[in-house]
């Protein structure tokens, strides 16, 4: 398992592991007809560093969760994504894949709501999901972006069903802030500038030791992907994505976005190698 003192480690492998198990399927059971045995599963989860006692946990949670559907075999089973979990698996895919605009039409694009202490649940689905989309907060319960969500946020508010208690609009802003004054009030760039510079330290030299290796071992490769991944992913998380007007030049996260795509790219036949020999 991948660790060094740049990054921060995975403590708690067990508490992660729903998420590591979403990127599984997301970076490699999805593209293989969204099938795979469970013995397949756990195997592959074992070499990530989680157990077989955790790994069925898992499974049987998500399972009930709606992620996938479990079809018995004898004494194996099969899982298969559903709709639902195909849907929110892409979602990540485009996510990892963005670019920042080039350019911005003044435009911002701007959520408000009202939810009451007994949607307490929904009200914080909703501000992860306005996180997650990119929106930044400038108030309480009024979310902006740079960005046009509003159609990829209209099929969130319908599933989370507070579609009638949540207002959209899009237009000019008349001050008194500039526009880099409210990036600053909304997103913590220092931050991502932090976490986007640990990274590209780490992975500028991991990728030069592993270009170094003369037969690479395709599931040692399979695990810096999947890491690879793993470490990007909660940043992305973080990153909204802003206009390349609105960042700071020589901005970390392009050539964060750069690195992964390369190192991804470079360690994929290996994958593909391991996965064709692993998977059933």
């Amino acid at each position: 398992m991948i660790d060094s003192p740049t990054l921060q480690p995975i403590q708690d492998k067990k508490s992660n592991s729903k998420f590591m198990l979403l990127v599984l399927f997301g970076e490699y059971i999805q593209g293989r007809g969204s099938k795979i045995w469970l013995s397949d599963l756990l195997a592959l989860l074992d070499l990530l560093g989680i157990g077989e006692h955790t790994g069925r946990s898992t499974v049987n949670r998500m399972a009930r969760e709606g992620w996938f559907t479990v079809t018995k075999d004898g004494r194996n089973s099969k899982l298969e994504l559903t709709k639902h979990g195909e849907t929110i698996l892409q979602g990540g895919t485009l996510r990892v894949n963005e670019t920042p605009p080039a350019q911005w039409n003044g435009d911002w694009h701007m959520v408000t709501y009202s939810l009451p202490e007994q949607q307490r649940k929904q009200r914080n689905n909703l501000r992860k999901q306005l996180s997650w989309l990119g929106y930044g907060s400038l108030g309480p319960g009024f979310w902006i972006s740079p960005n046009n969500q509003h159609p990829e946020l209209k099929a969130v508010l319908k599933n989370l069903d507070v579609e009638k208690a949540v207002h959209l609009f899009s237009g000019q802003y008349d001050g008194p802030l500039t526009p880099q004054e409210i990036v600053d009030l909304c997103w913590d760039l220092a931050e991502l500038t932090r976490e986007y510079q640990a990274f590209n330290r780490f992975y500028e030299q991991d990728m030069a030791a592993f270009k170094q290796e003369n037969q690479p071992d395709p599931a040692e490769a399979f695990v810096k992907r999947f890491m690879l991944t793993v470490r990007l992913f909660p940043i992305l998380q973080k990153d909204p994505n802003l206009p390349l007007s609105m960042l700071p030049d020589e901005w970390p996260g392009t050539i964060g976005r750069d690195l992964f795509s390369e190192y991804r790219k470079l360690l994929t036949p290996y994958v593909d190698q391991f996965l064709d020999q692993t998977i059933r």
